[in-house]
């Protein structure tokens, strides 16, 4: 069984003939035109904000421009890694983005915390500032330990990955629907990487569920996530179902008929993922008819859903961590700190 989790966990990184794709272009900025465009994008917008931090003399400014940095670095530069990770698209070289990235927002978080420690003794500090802080803080060092510990090869380490799941607890429930969700879905990724695949399972949203357009982008994602989860576990027939579920009620849940097909590529590559670790799993004698269906399958996919000469990009997430704090202003051009949601 352990050998199968294995097959089936990896198979996005290692299996040969898996199709080619690339993220959506449908989230980025106006004037932006590709990834390398858009990586330069961001970093120059938490180069603003740390140089404002940098530069100003008042203690609550420079604790508010260092969170927000450290808030940009998980939510908008984490994503492109964290959307190919959660894809299968070049895992590895995704990881050691996201562990450089968590790594800096953690720095950026340690030293707004120590701030906070001295804006909280001065005598005219302001109390629900200083709350606000402390609060924004500790759920984006929550996150950022969570990002980090989702791609630690190659399962992650489970004292880790446990740990990193618990302090997202807490933020289940939190009354901030982006919240609560994406602490769902990097619940669900922590607790299969820990081999708590169960736990997972009874934490992931139902598959065929309608998601509020507010929480489309983490909630369809953890939908993928229960569909590997259950493979994992042996049930491919189950897992098989449920995807045709999404892919049938995704025609709801994303308006755009872009956005509706870039949905639909993300769920056949779980599929196609899913279908090679059932052609091998169980007894070779039984699986004859088994393993014919998945290599037709296979071709099938392949053919009608990544054509060579086709249209390869997939669905992406608009933010790997919650936007949790305005932006600052820090007198230059206004960003958007959230892509539109589905209407």
């Amino acid at each position: 069984m352990f050998i199968v989790c294995m097959a089936i966990a990896q198979l996005a990184i290692s299996a040969p003939g898996r199709p080619v794709v690339q993220l959506s272009t449908a989230l980025l900025p106006e004037g932006v035109g590709d990834e390398q465009a858009y990586a330069k994008w961001l970093a120059d917008q938490t180069a603003e904000l740390l140089d404002a931090a940098e530069q100003t003399e008042n203690l609550r400014d420079r604790i508010e421009f260092r969170v927000a940095a450290a808030n940009w670095i998980l939510a908008r530069e984490c994503e492109p890694f964290m959307s190919r990770w959660l894809n299968g698209i070049e895992r590895e070289a995704s990881a050691a983005q996201i562990v450089s990235s968590t790594q800096r927002a953690i720095g950026q978080l340690s030293i707004a915390r120590a701030d906070w420690h001295r804006y909280s003794e001065l005598d005219d500090h302001d109390s629900e500032t200083a709350v606000g802080f402390d609060s924004s803080i500790e759920t984006l060092e929550a996150f950022a330990e969570a990002l980090h510990a989702c791609v630690l090869p190659p399962f992650g380490d489970g004292d880790v990955a446990r740990s990193a799941a618990r302090k997202l607890s807490e933020h289940l429930e939190d009354d901030r629907p982006a919240v609560a969700a994406a602490a769902v879905l990097w619940q669900g990724v922590l607790y299969g990487n820990a081999d708590r695949v169960d736990r997972a399972l009874r934490l992931l949203p139902p598959a065929a569920t309608p998601p509020a357009s507010e929480t489309l982008q983490y909630a369809f994602f953890a939908k993928l996530l229960r569909c590997k989860h259950l493979a994992r576990n042996g049930s491919y027939a189950a897992a098989w179902r449920l995807l045709l579920a999404i892919e049938e009620r995704s025609q709801e849940w994303f308006v755009t008929l872009r956005r509706r097909a870039e949905a639909g590529r993300a769920a056949m590559l779980v599929k196609f993922d899913i279908c090679e670790a059932w052609s091998t799993a169980g007894d070779d004698a039984k699986n004859e008819a088994t393993r014919a269906w998945c290599d037709e399958t296979l071709s099938r996919i392949r053919e009608e859903h990544f054509p060579a000469a086709g249209d390869l990009n997939v669905a992406r997430l608009a933010t790997a961590a919650p936007m949790i704090v305005p932006l600052p202003d820090t007198k230059t051009e206004e960003v958007a700190v959230e892509p539109p949601p589905e209407p």
